[in-house]
């Protein structure tokens, strides 16, 4: 539940394009350069999954929206090869 909310919430507040092209922190792997998430966004969304799961750290919470920004990165690389 945790996990399908926080994705959610991502999703809604940034949209599928950003998080494809976008981490939390604008690294890429290997340095590479990427867009960064707005700070302000994910604080929000940290609060509001904090809110509603109180028990759950916000590491967990950050290493849910890194692998759903993977997830839309890599559905975005797989469509774009087809």
């Amino acid at each position: 539940m945790k996990l399908f909310f926080t994705q959610e919430l991502a999703t809604l507040v940034f949209g599928r394009e950003t998080l494809a092209k976008a981490t939390l922190t604008g690294k890429g792997k290997k340095g590479e350069l990427k867009e960064q998430l707005e700070p302000e966004k994910i604080s929000a969304i940290i609060d509001a999954v904090r809110e509603r799961f109180p028990n759950t750290e916000v590491a967990e919470i950050r290493a849910l929206l890194r692998r759903k920004c993977n997830n839309e990165s890599y559905k975005a690389s797989s469509h774009n090869q087809s």
